[in-house]
């Protein structure tokens, strides 16, 4: 693809697990461009992919501060959650909130990755923020898909599968 095809994406949770992942394929399928914000310096590997994504250390939360790294037709993918913040459900809705706002009014697609089931780790809190996240997004009448992902590590749970879903939910053709 030259730099004028392909898409461009906006990936919340960069740093992570999932939102590495998202990042990685999205840079694999060549995507125009690839922004991922983390709350964490650094880079999540040293694979060569990496390059192909422009980090940016910002609060997911706080729209504002990641609002101008958008493309007019980037969908955000929401793959943040801060386990260590002891209110994982919390977190995951600010962040929620944020992206449904940006996106409110608009063409933009929000990809709201969520959870079937409660997590081990965070119990039903975080289950009940993505179910909340949901009707937000609903009833603030955005374009949004939330894929519902089990447990996304360990050899019967392919976190590539996962990141993979995620990204086709962008709408976008050919991801």
């Amino acid at each position: 693809m030259s730099e004028d095809e392909g898409v461009s994406v906006l990936v919340l949770g960069a740093g992570g697990m999932l939102g590495a992942e998202v990042c990685r394929l999205a840079v694999a399928y060549g995507a125009r461009r690839v922004v991922g914000v983390t709350r964490r310096p650094g880079r999540p590997s040293e694979d060569p992919w990496v390059q192909g994504v422009e980090w940016h250390v910002e609060d997911a939360r706080d729209a504002a501060a990641w609002r101008g790294l958008l493309d007019d037709d980037a969908p955000v993918v929401h793959a943040a959650i801060d386990a260590s913040s002891g209110d994982p459900g919390g977190s995951y809705l600010e962040v929620a909130l944020a992206a449904i706002e940006v996106s409110r009014g608009g063409d933009r697609r929000v990809v709201l990755t969520s959870a079937h089931d409660a997590w081990p780790l965070s119990g039903s809190a975080l289950l009940g923020a993505t179910r909340q996240a949901e009707r937000a997004a609903r009833e603030g009448g955005v374009d949004f898909v939330a894929p519902r992902f089990g447990l996304l590590h360990g050899d019967e749970r392919p976190l590539e599968e996962a990141a993979a879903r995620a990204l086709r939910l962008t709408g976008q053709d050919d991801p």
